[in-house]
């Protein structure tokens, strides 16, 4: 393997020019004069460390700065700090971060000739301070009093380990309603891979017009159509009457939307599980009938792929990518402690998470620079690595000796050895 770069050790103050940040904290109100203590790039820096801790105070922030800057910090400086102006500076910061702190090498795959990107959309739910409920509206508990809840919409380009796009919203915008959020950045031959909730059929008609393909599991409530009748199609019987696996194109749903189905049949013990799971559903309003529990035996996959691009079976393998972000949002729970926010006012609750969304970005351009110069790095490892250290990397006074770092980090952080099952990358390589 060639020895892989060693820029990206860099702290991320030394990826950000300091002369690009004036113009946004100015715009925003947060620099109103030059400041002698408190710069936007030092603020940056600042705020994206102390985003990793698990507990987040204005105590703890003080006493950063101080370790990182040699300058005392009150924490009435900081609470002044932390202000709408800072909010607003950091999404300009993290839209700025969003459209350059990318690389332009992807992920090696077998996938890069079909398609232009991968898109991958999932969202993430924190419970917060019942104290935000009217701003951030979450959902009612026993005794019928309002919680408070953000959900995080994340769009990522599975080739390229991009992030294309944040939504902040709260926590009772389901994703249905988000679904046409991915169609302002889509460009011909990209794909969209998504699960359920995010399936609406108007979506992924327009997502076909575009020149681009998705690829979706079937919700069972959908009505499917024969292309050539357009009667309703006994998608039960059809299957009963196939081997392992049968695929075909069908009408979906009052729009009529040419689909692919592919429809693979599952083991009787995961079957069986799928029922047992959907017998015990606590939601009352769900009665799953026989057809639907018959139908609990097969993966059902729609998408816009012909058949000469991609095989039946490799539908349900790329479809599994589609667990990628779940691990990203692991990440962001178990290692970034995204989950984990005190009880603070509203401005210091957003500045602390677009400072996590900040970091994010560049520890993803890290990783994917690892990756494409033939590192098999584990994403939760290499966070779990930056998570401890990223501190003390960015406190040591000379320069540190990043060529042990890197050392290190292939070391501790590469994934470990698997007969049985393959990681993210081996996927990756063996799919096209």
């Amino acid at each position: 393997m060639p020895t892989p770069s060693l820029q990206f050790l860099e702290p991320l103050s030394r990826k950000i020019a300091p002369s690009s940040l004036e113009a946004p904290a100015r715009a925003s109100g947060f620099l109103r004069r030059r400041s002698k203590k408190i710069t936007p790039a030092n603020f940056l820096l600042t705020c994206c460390l102390f985003a990793l801790q698990s507990h987040c105070s204005l105590a703890g922030f003080a006493q950063l700065w101080a370790l990182l800057h040699q300058q005392c910090l009150s924490k009435q400086a900081a609470h002044k700090r932390f202000s709408a102006a800072a909010v607003l500076f950091l999404q300009a910061v993290l839209q700025s971060v969003l459209a350059s702190l990318v690389l332009p090498s992807s992920i090696p795959s077998a996938l890069q000739g079909p398609f232009k990107r991968i898109l991958v959309q999932d969202s993430t739910c924190l419970s917060l301070p019942p104290k935000l409920a009217r701003l951030l509206p979450g959902a009612a508990n026993q005794s019928n009093c309002r919680q408070a809840g953000l959900k995080i919409q994340a769009t990522v380009d599975l080739l390229k380990n991009r992030f294309l796009a944040f939504q902040l919203t709260p926590f009772l915008v389901n994703d249905q309603k988000a679904s046409p959020s991915i169609l302002d950045s889509l460009q011909p031959c990209d794909l969209v891979v998504r699960d359920l909730g995010y399936l609406v059929l108007a979506t992924l008609k327009q997502i076909a017009q575009k020149g681009a393909y998705f690829l979706s599991r079937l919700r069972h409530d959908i009505t499917v159509l024969c292309p050539q009748s357009q009667l309703r199609l006994d998608l039960l019987e059809r299957l009963r009457n196939s081997g392992p696996l049968w695929e075909g194109q069908v009408l979906l749903g009052p729009e009529k939307l040419p689909v692919r189905l592919v429809a693979l049949r599952l083991p009787e013990a995961t079957a069986n599980e799928r029922r047992r799971k959907a017998r015990q559903n606590r939601d009352r309003r769900l009665n799953p009938s026989q057809q639907y529990l018959h139908l609990l035996g097969w993966n059902l996959f729609i998408t816009n792929i012909p058949q000469s691009m991609l095989s039946a079976c490799s539908v349900a393998e790329l479809y599994s990518l589609r667990w990628r972000i779940e691990i990203v949002f692991k990440t962001w729970k178990s290692h970034f402690h995204l989950g984990q926010l005190t009880n603070v006012s509203a401005e210091q609750l957003l500045v602390v998470i677009f400072a996590k969304l900040i970091w994010i970005c560049w520890f993803s351009v890290h990783w994917t620079h690892l990756v494409c110069q033939g590192a098999a790095i584990s994403l939760l490892k290499l966070a779990q690595w930056w998570s401890k250290f990223a501190v003390a990397l960015c406190l040591q006074r000379h320069k540190p000796n990043l060529a042990t770092a890197l050392s290190q980090i292939l070391y501790f952080t590469r994934y470990e050895k698997r007969n049985r099952r393959r990681n993210f990358l081996e996927l990756c390589a063996r799919l096209g």
